[in-house]
């Protein structure tokens, strides 16, 4: 029987003051006996110190190693800087508890460690010196692509030699790989007037990768199909729609029973809504976001209306553009059915604490639907981590087709009382998924995660797609720091985020004095090939709020992994440009 850990559930976290128990789990004899024996308490402190490094003096790394979902500590690991052999390094080294030995815990916390450095690149190098009569440690290093450099004496800790083994990686180019990236991408060769079209419009819908325009083009070249058939194409349609189940549940870290597909976000939450609503009765409250996207808004609102419920507001701090949780304990009673809110907001950006959201409203038994459209296409998602019951988000907007997904708790799942013809599957997830599906959409959503993950590292499909994302999130970060930056420094342009604290994704809104939303946009386009979108983007609660729908809401530039500096560039020129005139 394997001793394989589900190497999804790894994690690494910055040490920190409450680490110290497990630091000196770590100082047992046993953990030391090739580190010259256990540290006095003395000598255990200083390094407990040095690890939280408070002032952030030290350019040293370290990270306790914890297992999802209940956070347990299990280990540490880290990196320091090091002159070897007359060149800066970096060396890692690491440390699991024997319980948890010989599960791929130390590999998966190092394909992670491995990231950060890469995201850093400081050095060209990265070192790990484990014994040579650790074999454990020396097949991590050859696992995760180290080179064996040579053999080695250290002296560690003072006073005592250790023959090690000197493995080498080299850390990750810092040019994030935008021509391979480029390359994926056919809508990118489109001219506008003579010129390379930018496209800023990705939180309206990214541009397709090619390999999903390939998948949908097999699937109907090869012959589609309905289902249940004993012919071929059936069970190949069958086959294909298991996969990307697969796929989707690997990008969201749950089971493919727990995921369903339909016409849209929009069309699957109303579906839901209406299910859920079926044992919902008068007097019943449910709460919704004024951050929202309408589709996460409207269905819970329809719904109330026909059951008598009361509808509760979280609101919006209109300075801030967050929301104001500190009133979710006031807006939560016994009452309560459901809180729905986005991960991210479409319009302004800012991405709000699920997981605190959803802690609350759970201890309460109530149910915490969550919009994910605008998320999904710039960083990971852990389904059980940001506490979600139901996830819904849309595949056109993560370089795939326009298929709807949803994504939810089995225990939920199974209950959910849907309106569905009378011979269909009472099952889940098939009893959602009401008429024929759009086969040859669903054949494209697994090349488009498996973009996502051909730019990551790790040992499994889950690892690369969590590595890839905080390389796409690295990259479109800068892209937005340089956008917002050049933008905030225009004279009469007022940009709409959240301060420097709050998380956003790399989605702009801003208006211009003197100029509509519509004006700018249409002089980007026909000016200098540009297509951004203005509007409120369905956001309408937000811009009502703001007082902005009224004149023609926002502009709204959106990055995503295949935009450039230079077409930040002509971006900014292009706005400058209609500004003087």
């Amino acid at each position: 029987m394997s001793t394989t850990l589900n190497t999804e559930l790894v994690r690494i976290q910055p040490w920190a003051d409450d680490d110290l128990p497990l630091l000196r789990l770590l100082n047992a004899p046993a953990m030391m006996e090739q580190l010259g024996g256990p540290e006095t308490e003395e000598q255990l402190l200083a390094r407990h110190e040095r690890y939280v490094n408070k002032d952030g003096q030290l350019t040293s790394k370290m990270f306790s190693i914890v297992l999802l979902p209940d956070n347990t500590p299990v280990g540490s690991i880290g990196y320091w800087d090091r002159i070897w052999q007359g060149e800066n390094v970096y060396e890692v080294g690491w440390s699991v508890l024997p319980p948890f030995q010989g599960k791929g815990i130390a590999s998966a916390a190092l394909a992670l460690l491995i990231t950060r450095i890469n995201q850093e690149r400081r050095h060209k190098f990265i070192h790990a010196y484990p014994s040579v009569d650790n074999p454990a440690s020396n097949a991590i290093c050859r696992k995760l692509g180290f080179t064996l450099q040579s053999e080695c004496v250290f002296e560690y800790p003072p006073g005592s030699l250790m023959r090690s083994n000197d493995w080498r990686l080299e850390v990750a180019s810092g040019h994030f790989p935008i021509e391979k990236v480029r390359e994926q991408f056919p809508a990118l060769q489109r001219t506008y007037k003579d010129k390379p079209v930018v496209y800023l419009d990705g939180p309206g819908g990214s541009q397709v990768v090619k390999s999903s325009m390939d998948a949908i083009y097999r699937y109907m070249a090869n012959g589609g199909a309905n289902l249940h058939g004993s012919f071929p194409t059936s069970k190949e349609t069958e086959a294909i729609l298991a996969d990307a189940k697969q796929a989707v549940a690997d990008l969201f870290h749950v089971r493919p029973l727990e995921v369903a597909f339909g016409a849209n976000m929009t069309t699957l939450t109303f579906a839901i809504a209406r299910a859920l609503g079926r044992h919902w009765k008068e007097g019943d409250e449910i709460i919704v976001s004024e951050m929202d996207h309408r589709a996460n808004v409207d269905p819970w609102l329809t719904v109330a209306a026909d059951r008598g419920m009361t509808v509760r507001w979280l609101k919006v701090d209109k300075e801030t553009l967050t929301l104001q949780l500190d009133e979710l304990d006031t807006l939560l009673t016994s009452r309560t059915r459901l809180v729905a809110v986005g991960l991210a907001s479409n319009a302004v950006g800012t991405i709000h604490d699920l997981a605190a959201i959803s802690q609350k409203a759970r201890a309460k038994g109530v149910v915490v639907a969550v919009d994910a459209v605008h998320a999904v296409p710039h960083f990971s998602i852990h389904r059980d981590e940001i506490g979600a019951d139901i996830l819904l988000c849309s595949a056109y907007k993560f370089f795939g087709p326009h298929v709807g997904i949803a994504v939810i708790r089995k225990e939920i799942f199974e209950a959910l009382d849907v309106y569905k013809l009378v011979p269909a599957p009472s099952s889940y997830p098939d009893k959602l998924e009401t008429g024929t599906q759009n086969h040859e959409g669903i054949a494209g959503i697994r090349p488009a995660i498996e973009f996502v993950a051909s730019l990551g590292l790790g040992d499994n499909f889950p690892d690369k797609i969590r590595s890839g994302y905080e390389v796409i999130e690295a990259y479109e970060n800068q892209l937005a720091e340089k956008l917002r930056k050049e933008l905030g420094a225009m004279k009469g342009v007022t940009i709409y985020q959240a301060g420097e604290d709050v998380p956003k994704t790399p989605t702009i809104a801003f208006r211009i004095e003197g100029f509509s939303p519509q004006e700018i946009c249409e002089r980007l386009c026909e000016e200098h090939s540009i297509f951004v979108a203005d509007g409120d983007f369905y956001a309408t609660t937000l811009a009502n709020g703001l007082g902005i729908n009224e004149s023609g809401g926002w502009i709204r530039a959106g990055l995503a992994p295949y935009n450039t500096r230079e077409e930040i560039d002509r971006f900014i020129q292009g706005i400058k440009a209609i500004i003087r005139a």
